[in-house]
């Protein structure tokens, strides 16, 4: 489970454009910050940053609509996002938006509005979790899991120019009505989506575990509501190093 390929290969349906559907593939790129954060009372927190990667042949789009996803009777407080599978309409195996209009639609799960980020988060986009690396064999007990986090799905940063149909421009979260509870969101191919450390949701609670070489695990689509063309490589972990007050995870490495 905490070994993934790295970020930069496209999945193999992806380079044989062997699939009438143009599906997306996210994976996670490693973390460009990570630190320790000692609060007033005393709390450690692991912080850390996020960023999903879509790698496929086709982008990930979610659509909300109005249909009470939390079955409170409320059309007004949630949406359910429907991902769009774009189908390759003229058989070149790549995307062209404008071209390959044909899609199908499948349930992604439910869209709520976020308090402390004041905009609408598709919910379960990424799972962070710690545990304690062993001198040999796999990583041992799970020690500090962050809940399931929700975000705003957009293009934040255009990380592989050269994959065919990505765009030159951010394509989701460009105009000034993202974000919303109608807004379509969604990761272009070869863009990411990337939250930084400082971010609500982006640390894990780590006061009461002592000095130590630990695995920070971060996953991508965790509970699987996403339709991707490889499922086996969302995760990305980071071997990380406790002295006291005082986190060491440079260089960057596996574990």
């Amino acid at each position: 489970m905490l070994l993934a390929p790295a970020f930069l290969l496209p999945s193999a349906a992806a380079r044989t454009g062997d699939s009438r559907d143009l599906l997306p593939d996210l994976v996670t790129r490693k973390p460009a910050t990570i630190f320790l954060q000692v609060t007033e009372r005393g709390k450690r927190l692991i912080r850390f940053s996020n960023e999903v990667v879509n790698v496929g042949i086709g982008p990930l789009e979610l659509r909300p609509r109005a249909d009470d996803c939390n079955h409170d009777g409320d059309l007004a407080d949630d949406r359910t996002s429907y991902q769009r599978i774009y189908r390759d309409t003229d058989e070149d195996g790549r995307f062209t938006r404008g071209v390959d209009m044909r899609f199908r639609t499948t349930n992604a799960g439910c869209t709520r509005f976020h308090p402390a980020h004041k905009h609408w988060h598709f919910e379960a986009l990424a799972e962070y979790a710690l545990y304690r690396l062993q001198v040999a064999g796999p990583p041992g007990s799970l020690l500090s899991v962050g809940k399931k986090v929700s975000a705003c799905v957009l293009d934040t940063k255009r990380r592989l120019p050269t994959l065919p149909g990505s765009p030159r421009r951010k394509y989701y979260g460009s105009g000034a009505r993202s974000c919303r509870r109608d807004s379509i969101g969604g990761v272009s191919i070869g863009w990411g989506d990337r939250y930084g450390a400082r971010v609500s949701g982006q640390a894990l609670d780590v006061t009461m575990l002592g000095d130590g070489v630990y695995c920070l695990v971060s996953h991508a689509d965790p509970e699987n509501r996403l339709l991707e063309s490889n499922e086996r490589n969302n995760t990305r972990t980071t071997r990380v190093v406790l002295r006291g007050n005082t986190l060491h995870w440079q260089p960057y490495q596996r574990c």
